[in-house]
């Protein structure tokens, strides 16, 4: 079985990183690749392992391009897919283009909301999402929080949904070694694209105000991973509250497993989310979690067990969460134990694997 990947740009990013794991693991025996970009590929093709896997740029311009979308119906056409699979409201227009093309199964998968829409109800993408409706034949909702947003907002039925989680690689994503050294400063890690929705901002204003306290002094650090348009603007704010000495911004990097197993506690302070990777990824390594209380984030943090949840803009209560773990340092080490089990049974790379397999096999038949 041949399926077309359709993503906007074949970059870092969640969205992304589910896609390359998800064709790196799949059966190769049964089901084979291609990922079209409409824009371009990055060096994030490097993470691909299946040699099977063809990779194709559009080029696609901003905005409508009649021509990028006459390249696409073309491609469509010459490599002849049993599945196109979009991702998201920037592919959501190329479902009309793989009906005209005869693709037989087309499938739609919803991982988040943007900045644009943090609730759902920017009228001008519900109209988006509405009018493609009939174009689709299954949808994919990477979280429990989505499936009842595409059955209330968008009016799709319940039974052309599937949910499937996001998976992580357990084995990859552990907990640091018992005999690692540790030290007395309680590093607090964030990670995530340096955008206005994931909103670093919170987490910085949160860590000023630990910082401010005598006791904290010394002994925590903010580490910041990711790139994106919002670094600069991030690295000058650090700069101007006079804490780039106890900020380290990283940017983009391929050993985030390592990363995390360096540090004690994660945080994401976005202000939208679907089902978050590196929460995933973080409780995988034994972290406990303080993250914003939006989209799927509940359902992968048990608020008091394996981290805690907060309101989303408010840097007072996320320093409050992060204070709780400072000042009871065994709950670390309890609510990322509990975290990692809780990836392991319920959001491992296998089941996800298993869950996009079973739904192309039973849409095939």
């Amino acid at each position: 079985m041949l399926i077309a990947h359709i993503v906007h740009r074949l970059s870092i990013g969640g969205l992304e990183n589910g896609l390359i794991n998800l064709v790196n693991e799949m059966d190769r025996d049964n089901f084979q690749h291609t990922i079209i970009s409409l824009t371009d590929i990055t060096s994030l093709r490097e993470r691909i392992k299946n040699n099977r896997v063809n990779l194709i740029e559009i080029g696609k311009k901003e905005g409508i391009d009649s021509r990028a979308y006459a390249k696409l119906y073309r491609v469509l056409r010459r490599i002849r897919p049993d599945v196109v699979h979009t991702r998201n409201l920037g592919t959501i227009d190329c479902q009309l283009i793989a009906f005209v093309s005869g693709v037989p199964i087309r499938i739609h998968g919803e991982h988040g909301r943007g900045m644009r829409n943090l609730d759902g109800d920017n009228p001008r993408d519900i109209q988006i999402r509405k009018f493609m409706k009939p174009f689709i034949h299954k949808y994919v909702a990477l979280s429990k929080d989505i499936e009842s947003w595409l059955v209330n907002s968008i009016g799709v039925p319940r039974d052309r949904i599937i949910q499937i989680y996001n998976g992580v690689d357990t084995e990859k994503f552990k907990p640091r070694q018992k005999n690692a050294k540790r030290n007395d400063i309680k590093k607090i890690i964030t990670i995530g694209r340096l955008q206005s929705e994931k909103d670093q901002m919170t987490l910085i204003h949160a860590f000023s105000i630990l910082l401010a306290r005598p006791k904290n002094a010394q002994k925590i650090r903010l580490v910041i991973v990711g790139d994106g348009p919002d670094r600069i603007r991030i690295e000058e704010h650090i700069e101007n509250m006079g804490l780039e000495d106890q900020i380290d911004v990283l940017g983009e990097r391929d050993d985030i497993d390592r990363r995390l197993q360096e540090c004690d506690i994660f945080a994401l302070s976005s202000l939208t989310e679907g089902i978050s990777n590196t929460i995933l990824e973080a409780m995988s390594c034994g972290l406990p979690v303080v993250a914003t209380d939006v989209g799927g984030n509940p359902e992968l943090v048990i608020h008091g067990e394996t981290g805690f949840l907060v309101p989303r803009k408010d840097p007072e209560a996320m320093a409050e969460a992060i204070q709780f773990y400072l000042d009871e340092p065994r709950l670390i080490t309890e609510h990322g134990s509990k975290g990692r089990q809780r990836v392991v049974e319920n959001f491992s790379l296998v089941n996800m694997v298993k869950g996009y397999e079973s739904m192309y096999r039973d849409l095939s038949r």
